[in-house]
């Protein structure tokens, strides 16, 4: 696709844009919607200090986000690469709710792919991710490729982590699957879903069995992290009959198993045409669907390459797909809508297709364009688009749209229009429905490289924010070499949603939860939830003649539970196994259980270890991931309470040596049985702590668990604690 140039910025815009990124009063330049507008970005959200904007996060240098996904509980799940093409890691990063990097994920917030591989993947030096997922037990997959040490694709990679960031060894014995490894086939991968039955879909494009030319594959991988033998041929699939070659860059599932791939398919003249089309639970074409396949130009006056570069699926079975058209020096971002059967749905835009040009008929460029979406979210009332707009003078600019989902109109009371004197000479006449985010790429080459770009799109729980994950230049931190990158996470104002029921007469409140025996909330008329929380905790730790010492504790409902436990020190992860013990009554588990560490771990003085439980038939997963040190916290609770106003309510006290802080999260049930998730953090001072906070209306009537834990500081060796407790409402 060509990249496009425009005119120079204007030396008052190019002011404008600078004084806002570092926070002075100067006015938003164009394109910035009023704090707390929808497309504004989230105040308070981020670690980003001057010179940037409030409401980003960024990543450390060197590193690129190209995936985003958000937990029940709020935090951020970004995937990408960090490092030099020939020595690129897969990474995830996570985020707390409020944009810090979560350390008790990780290595400081921050989990690897392994740094070298073995067997199958012997030739691959790199790795990246390209797509993220959160699964409902709480681990995260992650779907990319591999390198080798020239930087070229040497096949389809799935790597699958705990929840507190560990390579998953249950999952292809060290959390790494493949496909297409075979060298000569050049496989890169560029997408991965989660279908219905719970299996790993990544997609990309490979050299076909001649090695004559690239197209379209798709691969699947079980819960397990073995190539599904079931699934097309031999687990693979990979259409050579239509067009002369392609790349499938999307993927999307539906409720049935269904897959829709999309991407683009090149003609014999090497002219690319976007590309969709679906596939059965069995990963056989689906004709059903527009005849097997959906191909269409954007071209205007019929000179553009196109390319899907995202889709989803409504739950009734329509598909939305996002993308970019090339025109000669231009580009355009569009989207198209198609019915469950792929033929284009006419009351969405016009005739099907939203497209947001970037040139008049002639070819003059008429506004600054999103050039192409990278990035689709798709929600009950709004479609959004996401990318990078580019301007010349060093900056570019992130772009977030908002379409109606029923019209495919832009969204009126999202964002700000830029306006004609946006460019010198130049008409501006840009809608609402897009806003804009000054990024200053400060570099020699204003285009090259990977400076301000928009890749990934989601939602948090709550639905009040759209949260995006991408890149930029990391000159932007004011400390960092020009032309590096950093993965960037944003947070902005989403559309209030359309078509929400309206407000009702005010209903006689509803009955108090009650606490039945063995925990856990009930509310007459509302259904209980399918699991209890497992009350997992570690009670103490050590290391003893070269053994871990650990000491756990459950809720009576986990027994007989597999556990997974980890130790790292020292540079190296030892990966444990152990089962609770099948007691019966309602008392809760206390169990000490003693691992002989390796050679080169037995004589640690500290350390940290994680501890997981899986999902059962009776409570839901959990985990505790604490440091082991010399000296105790002497973790301790006073009050705690739901107070008649509402509030959560947590005091307490640690050893005066302690420092940092004690995170707080309470688990409560919600009236439709589903779990709610509140998290707090207390900063320590002189050994006391507590939390004050507001809790939401389910909350403050329902009570839950409540867990308090202290994770450890490394340079006063003070060990990390853990303790839990039943809250209820006032009576």
């Amino acid at each position: 696709m060509t990249r496009r140039t425009l005119s120079a910025v204007s030396p008052a815009l190019a002011a404008s844009a600078l004084l806002w990124c570092v926070g002075t009063a100067a006015a938003a330049p164009p394109g910035t919607p009023p704090a707390g507008a929808p497309g504004s970005l989230v105040a308070g959200f981020g670690n980003a200090a001057p010179p940037l904007a409030s409401g980003l996060a960024l990543g450390p240098v060197g590193t690129v986000f190209t995936a985003v996904a958000v937990q029940p509980d709020g935090r951020i799940v970004a995937a990408g690469r960090a490092g030099s093409t020939d020595g690129q890691r897969l990474i995830v990063a996570r985020f707390t709710a409020e944009g810090l990097l979560d350390t008790t994920f990780g290595d400081s917030g921050i989990a690897r792919a392994p740094a070298t591989f073995s067997g199958d993947e012997a030739a691959a030096t790199g790795s990246y991710a390209a797509a993220v997922a959160v699964l409902p037990d709480g681990r995260i997959v992650a779907g990319g490729g591999l390198r080798d040490a020239e930087g070229d694709p040497v096949g389809l990679l799935a790597v699958r982590f705990t929840p507190l960031g560990g390579l998953d060894t249950s999952f292809s014995g060290d959390g790494v699957a493949s496909a297409l490894t075979d060298t000569s086939r050049g496989a890169e991968g560029h997408a991965l879903t989660v279908d219905a039955g719970g299996r790993y879909v990544v997609a990309g494009t490979a050299l076909d069995p001649e090695r004559s030319r690239r197209w379209g594959v798709i691969a699947r991988f079980s819960e397990n992290g073995a190539i599904d033998a079931g699934f097309a041929s031999g687990g693979v699939l990979q259409r050579l009959d239509v067009g002369a070659g392609g790349v499938v860059a999307a993927l999307a599932a539906d409720a049935t198993g269904r897959i829709v791939a999309a991407g683009s398919v090149k003609d014999a003249f090497g002219t690319s045409s976007a590309l969709a089309y679906r596939i059965t639970a069995d990963g056989a074409v689906d004709t059903s669907f527009s005849g097997g396949q959906f191909i269409r130009s954007y071209a205007r006056n019929g000179s553009a390459a196109s390319q899907f570069n995202a889709a989803a699926v409504t739950p009734d079975g329509q598909v939305t797909l996002a993308g970019a058209a090339a025109n000669l020096s231009s580009s355009d971002t569009f989207a198209t809508r198609l019915d469950a059967a792929g033929v284009p749905v006419s009351t969405f835009a016009s005739n099907g297709t939203y497209q947001e040009l970037a040139a008049d008929a002639t070819g003059n460029v008429a506004r600054t364009p999103p050039p192409g979406a990278a990035a689709l979210l798709e929600t009950g009332g709004s479609v959004y688009l996401a990318g990078p707009a580019e301007a010349s003078g060093g900056y570019r600019l992130l772009f977030l749209t908002a379409l109606s989902r029923e019209s495919g109109a832009p969204v009126p009371s999202f964002g700000a229009p830029v306006g004609a004197e946006y460019q010198d000479g130049l008409p501006f006449a840009a809608p609402f429905g897009t806003t804009y985010t000054f990024m200053n790429g400060a570099s020699e080459e204003p285009y090259s490289g990977q400076q301000g770009q928009t890749l990934a799109l989601a939602r948090t729980p709550d639905g009040t924010a759209i949260v995006t994950a991408g890149v930029a230049a990391n000159s932007l931190s004011g400390s960092d070499p020009t032309g590096s990158p950093r993965g960037v996470v944003a947070m902005y104002r989403a559309v209030p949603e359309v078509g929400t029921p309206p407000v009702q007469p005010l209903q006689p409140s509803p009955p108090r939860p009650s606490v039945p025996p063995g925990g856990g909330t009930t509310v007459p008329g509302v259904p209980a939830p399918a699991r209890e929380p497992a009350k997992l905790s570690v009670l103490g730790s050590g290391i003893e003649d070269g053994r871990l010492r650990i000491r756990i504790r459950a809720s009576s409902r986990a027994r007989g539970a597999s556990l997974s436990l980890a130790f790292v020190s020292g540079g190296r992860r030892t990966t444990l196994r152990a089962q609770l013990p099948n007691t019966s009554g309602n008392v809760e588990i206390a169990q000490t259980y003693r691992f002989l560490l390796p050679s080169s771990q037995r004589r640690a003085t500290s350390g940290i270890v994680e501890v997981s439980s899986p999902q059962t038939d009776t409570v839901r997963a959990d985990s505790v991931r604490l440091r082991i040190a010399r000296n105790p916290a002497a973790l301790q609770r006073g009050r705690t309470e739901i107070t008649r106003a509402g509030n959560l309510v947590v005091t307490g006290t640690v050893a005066r040596r302690a420092v940092g802080v004690v995170r707080i999260r309470l688990e409560y049930v919600n009236a439709d049985g589903t779990v709610g998730t509140v998290n707090e953090t207390a900063r320590i001072r002189s050994g006391r702590w507590s939390v004050d906070e507001r809790l939401p209306e389910q909350a403050r009537r329902a009570g839950g668990q409540l867990s308090i834990q202290y994770t450890g500081h490394l340079p006063s060796a003070t060990r990390g604690e853990q303790t839990a407790k039943q809250v209820t409402p006032p009576a």
